[in-house]
């Protein structure tokens, strides 16, 4: 909710890898700030990507897990329905950490 996809054609800039090629490339358009869940986005890019080019994709395994904590977002990219069943769990992580660090923030 809140961003628009769209296929362009982008000509690379020499010195660049595919330098002087026009390439196939994602536009995100922001249309609903409001409404956008940065972290849904970034894990919804994956999956399609991860579907839409099996053969290509590769993760750079233990980098991924590190970087995210664990390797549930890993494998929750890599499974039909995955993300759908990760996202409630991230939100309810999220709203128990929220709670237990309100007490110590000095700003709000």
């Amino acid at each position: 909710a809140g961003v628009h996809f769209d296929s362009v054609l982008v000509q690379v800039e020499p010195g660049q890898k595919w330098g002087g090629e026009r390439i196939p490339m994602v536009r995100m358009v922001v249309r609903e700030r409001e409404r956008l869940e940065p972290y849904r986005v970034g894990l919804e890019l994956l999956r399609a990507i991860y579907v839409k080019h099996p053969n290509d994709f590769q993760w750079r395994i233990p980098h991924i897990d590190r970087l995210a904590g664990s390797d549930r977002i890993r494998r929750a990219v890599e499974r039909s329905g995955g993300i759908e069943e990760l996202v409630p769990v991230l939100e309810s992580e999220s709203r128990a950490f929220q709670l237990a660090v309100a007490p110590y923030l000095i700003y709000r």
